[in-house]
Formats: structure tokens, sequence, C-alpha cells
């Protein structure tokens, strides 16, 4: 699509069109993919410990991976109490930030940087894209582990970035993004967006509402009681539960993708 757009701006500059062509765009569908705690332990026991810390730096801190790529031993801030990476070489303004470094991923970076006899204005991984592409879908044959793409560490950030509480904007300045409204995708695995009850028994306290009406109890009881004869979750054409949330690691967006595979 950019192609084609940049196509029509200089043939309308060449004076070959009078107006651009208005092109319609396929509806998207964000999709987030994230790895469970026992996929990331098995991901990354397959990746090559001198590769390793590569990746781990992109699942505990949520860069792209240009900007890992990208990074130099002097880029990195290690301090008493946190590491920071210094992003300049980023897609967007907003991209240029001091990058938060756990200490689990701290740790294996100092050993990589010694073992390596790495300093100053070295590239802390000196290897191109397509290399990292490859020890990733290598690890994830060992792994046994399908649909994640190597983009896909930065939803895994961000979602127990999320679960973990941290503010929302703050996850954005964490990942790059210009604006709030790329962040919100992640509010859904945020608690304080998640347990959204106490507020409704604070408006139903305010309105006097706080005890449900005699006949509306009544028809909630029977409804459990003809409940406990049924199925708990009705079962797919495959015979797995329907959660309705999708395989493992995976979040749909939209109403019935969570009973369909995608690589969008």
């Amino acid at each position: 699509m950019i192609a084609v757009s940049v196509l029509a701006s200089y043939c309308r500059r060449k004076g070959w069109l009078a107006d651009r062509p208005v092109i319609e765009r396929f509806p998207t569908r964000i999709r987030i993919r994230y790895l469970e705690p026992h996929e990331l332990e098995l991901y990354l026991a397959a990746v090559r410990p001198r590769l390793r810390p590569l990746f781990e730096l992109l699942i505990g801190t949520g860069m792209r991976l240009g900007e890992v790529l990208a990074l130099r031993v002097c880029d990195l801030r290690f301090g008493t109490g946190e590491t920071r990476a210094l992003v300049e070489d980023a897609k967007s303004a907003a991209g240029v930030r001091a990058v938060f470094v756990p200490p689990w991923v701290t740790s294996s970076l100092q050993e990589h940087i010694r073992t390596q006899g790495l300093r100053g204005a070295d590239r802390l991984f000196p290897m191109d894209r397509w290399q990292a592409q490859d020890e990733h879908y290598r690890a994830l044959r060992l792994a046994g582990i399908v649909g994640y793409t190597l983009h896909d560490h930065r939803h895994t950030a961000a979602v127990y970035l999320a679960r973990a509480g941290m503010p929302l904007p703050q996850l954005a300045q964490q990942l790059g993004h210009a604006t709030i409204a790329m962040t919100m995708r992640y509010a859904r695995f945020h608690a304080d967006y998640t347990d959204v009850g106490r507020y409704f028994d604070r408006v139903a306290l305010a309105l006097g509402r706080q005890n449900a009406p005699a006949r509306v109890q009544s028809r909630v009881q029977s409804r459990r009681a003809d409940d406990t004869s049924r199925a708990r979750r009705p079962t797919t054409r495959a015979g797995t539960t329907d959660w309705k949330t999708g395989p493992a690691g995976i979040e749909p967006a939209t109403p019935g993708f969570g009973d369909r595979c995608s690589t969008n």
C-alpha cells in the first residue's frame, strides 16, 4: 500500500494524474499473541546461548527488533538501582526514549558484553534482522510453538507489564508508542480496567439498588438451579472447550476471533 501511495503522489506531481486515486483498505484486525510462562521457558531454552541475550532483551523490555539491533554498548546505562537502554534509532520521534531494562535481563547483557569482549561504540548484537528471524523460527520449531512472530515479543512484554499494574501512559513510554490509543489495546489485561465490579457496586449503592428485587432474585436462583443439570460450557467442533478468548496466549480483539487461527 505504501508503494502504491508513493507512486500515486509521484504521478500527480508529474501531472499524469489529476487526483489521487481512492484506495480502499481491507478491514484490519488487532491481534495480540503472547507467550504463556511455560511457552516462554521452552522458547528461551531453544535459543542458542550466544543469541539468548538478544531475545531476553526483546521479551523483557518490549523494544522493537530494529531498536535492539541498533544498540551500542555505550547506549546502556548500568546504574546501581536500574539499567536503561537509550534508544536513538527509532522509527518515530516518540520512539526516542530511555527504556527500562529489568534486572534479569541486565545480568544477561553484562555477561554477554564480558564474554564477547565488547566495549564503547561496539554494536551490542552485530547481526542483521534476517539472522535474528532465522534463530526465532528455529526456536519456535524446537519448542513446538506456532502462530508467534518475532514482533509478538512486544505483545508478550506489554501484556505482562499491564497485568503487573504498570500505568498505561508509562507503558506507552516504555514501548515508544506515538499515541496512548496504541497502548489502550492492552487495557483489557490491566487490573484497573478489568476489575470494574467495585465501581458498579458503588453506583448501585448510590442509587439504592444494592439489592435486586425479589422477583429478579427468584429468576436468578431458578436459572442457577436449571444450570446445574446442564454442561458448564459448550464444546467446539474439535471437542475443546469454547472459552471465547482463544487458545492460550491469544486474546482476540474482535468477536468470533477466538475460534479461528490467524497469522495476521
